[in-house]
């Protein structure tokens, strides 16, 4: 399947990878298809319309079916237009999709605000959780620590699209500086309030309905 070729009004998930190898996703609508290039809504950062057309970024894009199946198309090219005066973001990839096992690759991007208990004092610091899969937890900070100077964190974020409390305690591994002022810390999940493989496939499930345009009740807990 070519990408051009994913019908309007589907969900895709933009992936963004930078030569660091910070990893962010991003979902948006398909639009059309025209000269091989498909037009999507352009990914927005508050009124901001972001630009992923930099040189430096490896950009791939993945698509989930109606019967379950996971495409994936690599090395996109991408650039923002304005055609008839309105805004999208426009990919090109030269060869047709892969499929790829969700199972095994999964992690979901949040972008949550939560708070994070860690060190001596245990004072709850604002963080942004940024994705999630059942063995782990990435996070965004402002703060810089060893990675074996934190300890055992303690994690506590408000799924938005549920409304639902989380809980989690996860040990961080690594860490990398995105910029001055962000650090990502990379952290596996020791133990949950809740049952993280259900809560993802919760939220795979809530992905596809909007996909298909179908309704979605959380059966999570």
């Amino acid at each position: 399947m070519k990408l051009f070729q994913i019908e309007p009004e589907k969900i895709v998930t933009v992936t963004v990878k930078n030569p660091k190898g910070t990893v962010i996703n991003y979902k948006t609508k398909a639009v059309f298809g025209k000269n091989d290039m498909l037009f999507l809504e352009p990914v927005r950062q508050g009124e901001k319309i972001l630009d992923f057309s930099g040189e430096s970024l490896a950009i791939s894009v993945t698509y989930a079916q109606e019967d379950g199946t996971v495409l994936e198309w690599k090395k996109c090219a991408v650039k923002n237009v304005r055609y008839q005066k309105v805004p999208y973001m426009v990919l090109y990839c030269a060869v047709d999709a892969v499929t790829v096992n969700r199972r095994e690759t999964y992690r979901h991007f949040l972008g949550y605000g939560g708070e994070l208990q860690y060190g001596k004092n245990r004072k709850a610091r604002k963080i942004t959780v940024r994705d999630i899969s059942v063995m782990g937890v990435g996070i965004i900070m402002e703060e810089e620590h060893e990675v074996a100077d934190l300890g055992l964190l303690n994690l506590e974020f408000r799924d938005e699209e549920f409304d639902l409390p989380i809980q989690l305690y996860a040990k961080p591994v690594r860490k990398e500086k995105l910029d001055e002022n962000q650090i990502a810390y990379g952290c596996r999940i020791v133990q949950s309030d809740m049952h993280i493989g259900r809560y993802i496939a919760a939220k795979q499930k809530s992905e596809a309905c909007r996909v298909h345009g179908t309704n979605f009740k959380l059966p999570v807990k």
